[in-house]
């Protein structure tokens, strides 16, 4: 029965032979080789029912053969899935080989990606008779290239949150250094206004007028000071934390 399922789907490599020595012998080295193969294999009608699969494409699904071969294939697919196998499928009944992936869902519920190559099988006289199916499980390669997707966009916003603080620390280092500069200046100007004041406080009453200047010049720059005070203690404070 195994070697009447196999010669159908075309993939024999031998000729029925008379002797059934050699039939039992080619039965048995085809069905070697089919199951050999590290890929899932399956065989389908016109109406998309599998007619033989290997052990390997039952693995993947955790289905028994006979569990599978004669139910429709579709039925194995996960729902989101189900639309892509109908286009394709449309597309192998026209004669056209197919490569996609597919979304199976396993017997434990589990979802299995694969990539299938799909093409159409001929009678000797031209006529689409069954199609076969090539499936290799890449639900491995589908976790590891996700877990490459997420280490790359955390190393993305790693390399993001290094560049801030590269530039905020650059912006701290700046501000801190004019502060500390104005800060200087502020205390000269201060001494030299304190020094004119002394003299000033000395002269003549005209030069009343030139002290109420000089008091007005003191208490801008005070305040200045005391901004330039806040400003640092901020940055000290956020340094800390």
């Amino acid at each position: 029965m195994q070697w009447q399922k196999l010669n159908s789907c075309g993939i024999t490599t031998y000729n029925l032979m008379e002797n059934k020595v050699y039939f039992s012998q080619a039965e048995e080295l085809t069905t070697t080789l089919i199951n050999m193969i590290s890929q899932g294999l399956f065989c389908l009608d016109l109406d998309g029912s599998i007619i033989f699969c290997n052990q390997q494409f039952s693995q993947i699904l955790r289905y028994q053969v006979s569990e599978l071969e004669g139910k429709k294939i579709s039925s194995f697919f996960s729902p989101r899935n189900y639309s892509t196998f109908r286009k394709t499928h449309k597309n192998v009944l026209a004669g056209k080989s197919q490569s996609f992936e597919a979304i199976f869902t396993r017997k434990d519920k589990k979802i299995i990606h694969t990539l299938i190559n799909h093409q159409p099988l001929f009678t000797k006289e031209g006529q689409l008779k069954e199609s076969l199916g090539l499936v290799t499980n890449i639900t491995s390669l589908k976790k590891t290239k996700e877990e490459l997707r997420e280490t790359k966009d955390k190393l993305r916003k790693t390399k993001e949150e290094l560049e801030n603080q590269i530039k905020m620390a650059t912006i701290e280092q700046f501000v801190a250094k004019v502060s500390h500069e104005l800060r200087n200046s502020f205390s000269v100007v201060k001494t030299s206004i304190y020094l004119i004041e002394q003299r000033v406080s000395k002269k003549l009453p005209q030069e009343v007028k030139i002290k109420e200047y000089l008091n007005s010049m003191e208490q801008v720059i005070s305040k200045s000071t005391s901004l330039v005070n806040n400003l640092l203690d901020i940055l000290k404070k956020k340094n800390f934390k």
